[in-house]
């Protein structure tokens, strides 16, 4: 949800912000500051959401909603007076709310006299890195890691290939087991390896990996008689991939259900 366009207005503008979830009803703000309406729950937001807008130039960013994320209470801990409860005084005129995926354009962006180069931030990194630049800008320590657990892996590599921070690796212990290790050290929480497995086998169990090397868990596997590979052992001789290919030789197979097509000129 964060663009260029916010972080740009935030950066010329350096607001006191106030986030306002889609679920609250509008808060009566003093005209110092400017309600932020969200599309979503503030919980619901990516974690690089708030620390990039204060990372920008916002002085203040007040939070109404009482639900809360590891950043936001990293950031209440370690900037009290930056992340800061809503406004709670009376106001006799109040700002007005501002959707949050359409805050102005700062005029010397609509003059293209400015871009990229006076932000902090490059909006361009995947989510996790830009988190991590954030943090930095801010001076605020938080472990991105993410407590894994891992059932009914199958090997694949999948989550290895996927992982932008090498934290995940499988291991050979032995000819009929191989390990899925998990490096907390190296993870930055961006969840892809959950997102990707397909065989839905890894899952979130905390916000804080700990540290060091951990074991998800010891697969029993066995070599493709085709292929070689390595992959869980349930007793077949063929790999998934190699067995889809021997059952399916023209690579396509008819949707479950569906019947195959038959001439009716033939009957």
């Amino acid at each position: 949800m964060t663009t260029r366009r916010l972080l740009q207005w935030v950066a010329a503008a350096e607001p006191d912000v106030v986030l306002v979830c889609d679920h609250l009803d509008p808060v009566r703000a003093p005209r110092s500051h400017v309600p932020l309406r969200l599309d979503r729950c503030v919980a619901k937001l990516p974690d690089q959401w708030i620390p990039e807008v204060l990372a920008c130039g916002a002085p203040t960013v007040a939070v109404v909603c009482d639900e809360s994320t590891r950043v936001i209470d990293a950031l209440r801990e370690s900037l009290p007076d930056r992340l800061v409860p809503a406004p709670a005084r009376r106001v006799l005129r109040a700002a007005e709310e501002i959707p949050a995926d359409r805050t102005p354009l700062p005029r010397r962006a609509l003059l293209g006299l400015s871009g990229d180069t006076s932000l902090p931030l490059d909006v361009d990194l995947p989510d996790a890195e830009r988190l991590e630049r954030a943090l930095q800008v801010l001076g605020v320590e938080l472990s991105l890691s993410v407590e894994l657990i891992a059932r009914d892996c199958t090997a694949c590599g999948v989550c290895v290939k996927a992982c932008p921070a090498g934290a995940l690796s499988l291991i050979d212990v032995s000819d009929s087991s191989t390990a899925l290790l998990h490096d907390a050290s190296l993870c930055q929480g961006d969840q892809r390896c959950v997102d990707l497995c397909p065989a839905q086998a890894i899952t979130v169990a905390g916000s804080d990996g700990g540290a060091g090397l951990q074991t998800l868990e010891t697969v029993p596997v066995t070599r493709c008689s085709s292929c070689h590979a390595r992959f869980r052992s349930d007793g077949a001789e063929l790999c998934p991939p190699c067995s889809f290919r021997a059952a399916n030789p023209f690579g396509s197979r008819m949707p479950p259900g569906t019947a195959p097509h038959r001439d009716s000129a033939s009957d």
